[in-house]
């Protein structure tokens, strides 16, 4: 927006003194003097100075508003936090190469921590179901893009937080001036933010299946058996994609969940309807 106010500023300017130079030969009759053409000219040039007040106060508010400040908010945050995984990749490049002693990631995974739990995080998840939809069959990347970012901000394992880490990147390094326009009009405007987040939400298969788990029982407790009894029918032989679904999700797997989802695996599917589905199986295993 302010570019293409410069280029009207630069277009205004340049038409008033193309415009300027034949106003000092035309004719404007025998009593005319060389001043009535000055003024003339000044008329001119003064109404394209008034133009040019009114776009500047236009960019000061442009430049004062919400969604521009949230807007330069999120390019630096997200700036940050590619620097961030870049440096996580070449940390392990050189020292795979090299042999040189590998460093500390916790300052790298407190940076994509504090991004994850910021204003900026919000517009990045906002943002995701738009850019699944728009990757078709590939979407599942971008809505496992926070699994990819949490695991290289919290896990112990460093080939875990390096794995993560080179996926993020991959995904976030791929985004265009569009997909940030629509952040600052997610950041700008709240509602529509929280709107676009909720439908995220909804639709997010890893979401629906986390809540899933730790959302439909009253007590913790239950969840955390039923999960043991899941387990031991896996164990058993039992072949149920809903089953694997269930597991990734307790595991924190995005792999074993990806794998469960394309066998057919329903996001939906609550815990007490998944045991009551395998109650003669349990049943046998409980007397064996």
């Amino acid at each position: 927006m302010h570019r293409r106010l410069l280029y009207l500023a630069i277009g205004l300017v340049m038409a008033g003194l193309i415009l300027s130079v034949p106003i000092i030969g035309w004719d404007f009759g025998e009593n005319a003097s060389i001043q009535d053409r000055f003024q003339v000219i000044g008329s001119l040039l003064t109404a394209v100075a008034l133009i040019l007040g009114a776009l500047s106060f236009a960019v000061l508010m442009s430049v004062e508003s919400s969604d521009f400040k949230a807007l330069q908010e999120f390019k630096r945050d997200l700036a940050k936090l590619l620097v961030t995984l870049n440096s996580i990749v070449m940390d392990e490049a050189l020292a795979a190469g090299s042999g040189a002693p590998r460093a500390d990631l916790s300052r790298e995974q407190d940076v994509i921590r504090d991004f994850l739990c910021s204003t900026s995080g919000f517009g990045l998840t906002s943002l995701l179901r738009q850019k699944s939809e728009a990757a078709g069959s590939n979407g599942t990347e971008w809505r496992l893009i926070q699994v990819y970012l949490w695991e290289a901000a919290t896990r112990d394992d460093r080939a875990t937080t390096i794995a993560s880490a080179v996926k993020a990147l991959r995904l976030l390094r791929t985004l265009e001036t569009s997909d940030l326009e629509h952040v600052s009009a997610y950041l700008g405007d709240m509602h529509r933010g929280i709107i676009a987040f909720r439908a995220y939400q909804q639709e997010d298969t890893l979401i629906n299946a986390a809540m899933s788990v730790f959302g439909q029982s009253s007590q913790q407790a239950n969840v955390n058996e039923g999960i043991k009894v899941l387990g031991r029918l896996m164990a058993a032989g039992v072949q149920d994609p809903d089953i694997d679904l269930w597991l990734a999700v307790s595991a924190n797997d995005p792999e074993a969940l990806q794998a469960a989802l394309q066998t057919g695996a329903n996001p939906s599917v609550t815990l007490e309807t998944l045991l009551a589905r395998h109650r003669d199986r349990i049943e046998q295993l409980e007397k064996s």
